[in-house]
């Protein structure tokens, strides 16, 4: 049957090909079947799921002024003794799809203030301190 429309269809590429494949096929019928439909709107929700995961990984992986001040306000909240914060920005600065990381100089040492969204892409940030520097 493959021959058949083979020599049914003298067109080699492009709509052409796929226009005479659908008059060789069944008559009254498609090729392709009923769950390609289905196939074919899968596969562009999940290029749209997809797309909206990345673009809102880009944008939790950009350094934003207010969650520079949220971690500012967070730097001595897991200090034992007395803590001075030196100088007005952070030392250091590492971003990725979920977080955002900010080192920041203190009498007692360095301090991380990681902040993360309340749900992965979405919602309010929350900011937590731990003693020590950035992990590279």
């Amino acid at each position: 049957m493959a021959a058949a429309r083979r020599t049914l269809c003298r067109v080699t590429n492009g709509p052409g090909l796929r226009a005479c494949a659908r008059r060789a096929s069944i008559p009254g019928g498609d090729e392709r079947g009923a769950g390609s439909d289905v196939k074919g709107w899968v596969g562009w929700a999940l290029l749209a799921i997809s797309l909206m995961v990345a673009i809102a990984g880009w944008r939790n992986a950009q350094p934003e002024p207010e969650t520079e001040t949220l971690s500012r306000q967070w730097v001595c909240e897991s200090a034992t003794g007395p803590c001075a914060i030196q100088g007005t920005r952070p030392g250091a600065v590492a971003t990725d799809f979920t977080s955002r990381r900010y080192q920041w100089a203190t009498s007692g040492g360095p301090i991380t203030v990681t902040c993360r969204r309340e749900y992965v892409f979405a919602g309010a940030w929350h900011c937590t301190p731990s003693p020590g520097e950035i992990a590279k």
